[in-house]
């Protein structure tokens, strides 16, 4: 389920008007260092609600203004996939954080057309006509070598065709 946090879930209004912090309020206070901490995650609870936020941000600075997805849960499975989710997404940006810093795969081109990598969830993507897909124009798919720890490009379904991102298990 996707929702909005309303004002009221940080913050409650006493009866003299002014606001007091509520049930969420102090881990809440996260949000605020999503920016110093250079993370586009956030997940908050408070023992009986689970919140997992996602900035949709390009770059750090982006973080202070950009759309969010926001999951909301009080039940403990939805809890784990909460957790599941955002580690997959969390490995991902670290794999693409790491491949970044790899000079010769920081500008990968796959089939004639560059690779490039959301920043926020590590997600790779091709610009095509100025427009950004997450299928490769070609028809290239991208799989996962067990064996080196890396994803790879293939034209054809388990055979190694060019690495795409650099060896994160040793």
């Amino acid at each position: 389920m996707i929702n909005v946090l309303r004002p009221e879930a940080v913050f409650s209004r006493s009866a003299e008007g002014t606001h007091r912090p509520s049930l969420l309020y102090p881990p809440a206070n996260g949000i605020r260092y999503r920016f110093y901490y250079n993370c586009p995650q956030v997940i908050l609870s408070n023992g009986l609600t689970m919140v997992y936020i996602e900035f949709h941000a390009v770059n750090q600075e982006d973080i202070k203004t950009c759309s969010c997805k926001m999951i909301i849960s009080n039940n403990q499975n939805d809890a784990k996939k909460i957790l599941n989710y955002s580690l997959t997404r969390g490995f991902h940006r670290a794999v693409a954080i790491h491949t970044n810093r790899d000079p010769t795969l920081v500008n990968l081109v796959v089939g004639g057309f560059q690779r490039r990598f959301q920043w926020y969830d590590g997600a790779p993507y091709f610009v095509v006509g100025g427009q950004s897909t997450f299928t490769h124009p070609g028809g290239w798919i991208r799989e996962y070598e067990t064996a080196s720890g890396r994803w790879y490009w293939t034209t054809n379904p388990g055979h190694l065709m060019i690495y795409d991102t650099a060896q994160i298990v040793t």
